[in-house]
This record gives C-alpha cells, sequence and structure tokens, in this order.
C-alpha cells in the first residue's frame, strides 16, 4: 500500500469536513441521473455453493482429496477440530478450504457443517465504533475511543480507498489499533470507494465490472489485513450504480472465498431501505438476501433519512428506522444485523444544511437560548433559532434518541449496533447503550 498518498488523504478530509455523516453520502444528488445498460447476469464459479459455509473435522487424520472420490490423490491429512469453510458440493463430498488456503475434498460425514462461522459467536452482541480522522491532530475518535472501550467491542479505522484497477491507498496510524488490541477489541479495517471527496459510482463501477480489477482489490486487501493485523474487512462502497448490483455481489462472493477460509472477518455497510427497487439509485445496487450469505455481519446505515442536501427532519425516526429493520430482518439472518447509529445531527437554513456534532448543537443551544424539544412521534429531539434575523433548524441524535433505538435492537433481536463515528456522540449515549444491550 502506498504511504505517500495525500492527494487521497486531502479529498478525504474535505469529504470529511463537509459532511461528518461519511458513513452514508449527504448529497444524494450526486448520484448519476441514469445508470449504463444493465450487465449480464453472473453465476457463480462451477461446483461452488451459492454461499459460504462452515464446518469442523469430527474426525481424527481425515484425508484432503484432490477430487470427491476415496480413489483420488491424499492432498494431506487434516486433524480433528479443524475450523474449516466449505465452498461446494458434489454427491456426499464438500469442496472445502483449510485455514492454510489449501483446498480439496472430504466426504460430508467427517464434517460437521454450520452457516455460523468458527470465529465469532452468535451470542456475542457487537458494539461497533467506526474511527475516522477528519484532519491532521484530530482526537475526536481517539478520545472516545479511550473513554468507551469498556463498551465497544470493535473498532472500525476508516483510513483507506480503494480505486478503480483495486488499489489500496490511505494515510494509516497505528495508535487506535494498538489501544484498541490492549484492550481486548476486535479491529477491521474500513476500505471505501471516495474519489475527489465523494462516493463515487463510476470508479466502483469500473472496479467491479471487471474480473481483474476485483482480484486486485481483493488481493490488496488481503495483503492490507496481514500488514497491520486486522482482524477483517469492512467493505463502504457507496454510490454504486444499480446496474452495478450482480457484480457488487460477485465482488462479495469472491472477497468471501479469499478472506474467510483464513479467518478473516467480512463485513459490509449497507444502505438503508425498507422495500427491494432494483432501480433505486441509492440502494438498488445492495441484493441483501444475495450478498448476507458472504458476510460475518452487515451494518445497516439506518441514518440520513433526511441528509443536508434535501428537505429539513430527523436524521433517524424511530419509524423509519423500524420499517428498516422490519424488512432487513425478512430478508437476513437476525444474528448478522447491525443497526447503524448517527452520533450527528444537521442544521438548515433554507433548503441548504451542514451537518453538526453534538458538541456543536449543544453549543447552539447554549450561544442563541433556545430550548430544545422533543417529537413524540419521531423519537428525537430538534430545535430551531435565528442568526441575525435568519432561520435555522437542527434535528439530531442524543442519548434519549439513542435509548429509544436500543430498544429495537432487542425487538429484532440483532446482532449488535455501529456508532457513526466515534467523537461526534453525545457522552451520555454509551450508558444507554450498555442499558440496551440487556
Amino acid at each position: 500500500m502506498q504511504q505517500t498518498i495525500w492527494g487521497t488523504i486531502l479529498a478525504l478530509v474535505l469529504y470529511l469536513t463537509s459532511a461528518i455523516s461519511g458513513g452514508i453520502s449527504s448529497n444524494k444528488s450526486n448520484i448519476p441521473g441514469s445508470a449504463p445498460v444493465a450487465p449480464p447476469a453472473i453465476s457463480a464459479p462451477a461446483g461452488n455453493t451459492a454461499k459460504v459455509q462452515y464446518g469442523i473435522i469430527t474426525h481424527d487424520s481425515v484425508a484432503l482429496r484432490s477430487s470427491p472420490s476415496t480413489a483420488s490423490k491424499a492432498i494431506t491429512t487434516v486433524s480433528k477440530g479443524t475450523a474449516l469453510s466449505i465452498m461446494g458440493v458434489s454427491g456426499e463430498w464438500y469442496n472445502v478450504v483449510l485455514p492454510s488456503g489449501t483446498t480439496g475434498w472430504i466426504a460430508k460425514w467427517l464434517v460437521k457443517a454450520t452457516d455460523v462461522p468458527t470465529n465469532v459467536k452468535s451470542g456475542k452482541t457487537e458494539v461497533i465504533g467506526y474511527y475516522v480522522e477528519g484532519y491532521a491532530g484530530d482526537r475526536l475518535s481517539m478520545n472516545s475511543l479511550t473513554a468507551h472501550s469498556n463498551t465497544l467491542t470493535t473498532v472500525m479505522p476508516f483510513f483507506y480507498a480503494v480505486d478503480a484497477k483495486g488499489n489500496i491507498s490511505g494515510r494509516h496510524n497505528n495508535e487506535p489499533l494498538e489501544y484498541a488490541r490492549s484492550k481486548g477489541l476486535k479491529v477491521i479495517a474500513s476500505v471505501h470507494n471516495i474519489s475527489n471527496s465523494n462516493f463515487s459510482g463510476s470508479v466502483t463501477h469500473t472496479l467491479l465490472s471487471s474480473g481483474t480489477n476485483r482480484r486486485n482489490a481483493i488481493t490488496n486487501i488481503e495483503k492490507l489485513l496481514k500488514r497491520h493485523g486486522y482482524q477483517g474487512i469492512n467493505i463502504d462502497f457507496e454510490s454504486v450504480w444499480p446496474s452495478d448490483r450482480p457484480y457488487l455481489t460477485q465482488f462479495f462472493r469472491e472477497l468471501a472465498w479469499a478472506l474467510r477460509p483464513k479467518g478473516y472477518l467480512v463485513t459490509a455497510a449497507f444502505p438503508a431501505k425498507t422495500a427491494d427497487s432494483r432501480t433505486d439509485k441509492w440502494s438498488g445496487a445492495y441484493d441483501y438476501a444475495a450478498i448476507t450469505p458472504y458476510l460475518d455481519y452487515a451494518i445497516l446505515m439506518t441514518y440520513d433519512e433526511h441528509y443536508k442536501s434535501g428537505p429539513a427532519g430527523p436524521v433517524a425516526s424511530q419509524g423509519w428506522v423500524r420499517k428498516v429493520l422490519q424488512y432487513a430482518t425478512g430478508v437476513m439472518p437476525k444474528n448478522k444485523i447491525v443497526m447503524g447509529l448517527a452520533g450527528y445531527g444537521y442544521e438548515w437554513s433554507g433548503k441548504t444544511g451542514r451537518a453538526l456534532t453534538f458538541a456543536q448543537v449543544e453549543s447552539r443551544v447554549k450561544n442563541y437560548g433556545v430550548t430544545p424539544r422533543w417529537s413524540d412521534s419521531y423519537q428525537v429531539p430538534y430545535f430551531s433559532y435565528k442568526k441575525k434575523g435568519v432561520p435555522y433548524t437542527v434535528w439530531y441524535e442524543n442519548s434519549h434518541s439513542v435509548a429509544a433505538k436500543m430498544r429495537l435492537t432487542q425487538e429484532f433481536d440483532l446482532r449488535g449496533v455501529a456508532l457513526w463515528r466515534l467523537g461526534l456522540e453525545d457522552p451520555l449515549v454509551w450508558p444507554k447503550i450498555q442499558t440496551g444491550l440487556k
């Protein structure tokens, strides 16, 4: 990975400073009005299953064979208790990949199969924090990480971008990784498709529609994980063209086949939606049901219901989040779904908006002597004020709105929650998150 990538970093900084809600694009008008002609459907390679399964060897000294037959060559022997990934089936044989990357065939009766990866405990509730540095010396995420490491389970550094050819760039900072590991937290690298300060559908199209470019990206992602000791990957591709839907699914399939047998977690950030529209410019590329089998968990970006370039309104109203979860739990396993939490708000004047941290919200409350109001219907706070005669409206998230959303994690029996991003939030959300997990 290149280390001198200041052009990319500058673009990321511009993006982060113009839209704090970086986990989801806050300018949906940047999405092309018309997508290219839909590509042909992509099928899984011959002999492979429609999803990745897992298995544990149940007998001593099991032979891994070159083909699904006892008469075929024994490649190696596998000891009892070895975890593996099941990539295909032929009759009474599994096509498997060992943690070493070696592939072959093992008789079904020698393997206990499961849909749950062996390195993931299904009973563990995830509390994920995205770690972002918007500028040199930005300590907001680090301060939040050190203050709340007892609640977090996973940290996702938002450091890396992928280009159209599959090259990875970014400014790595080892400090949060070392601290998180010292507290027993998982650290998962987040790779995004930001180019020139915006999530780029055209860059992603070139990447996804080329088998060579996809392979390059996957190879470089694996190198990144190995180099810095990450435990997995989080893919945050946004503004993906709807016509690239089959390519996006194929990318996750290939990513899972490459990384999961080696013990890496594969996760993704999903655009929130309440129904599956294949032509929707924002979420149409994401086939929830088709992609999820290749993931250890899917983070739903249940925020930006209203965004800075649209009309004023709640960032994530309770009713809207509920509808997103109702749809998601109908097509994905609940134990893979992670609900996104916003740590920020928006301020609008007319048709123009900007993102605010909770600290900035509190500053406006104090400076303009306003009293925040609570929306019973939306379960979020808001207020209005005037500056030099110009009216402003602010909708935001705080500990009370997060407490309401935490009730949904129990109602829908979700895998957990993910905060975008560490350092923007109301500090009082953390006790609410802890209480909501019980």
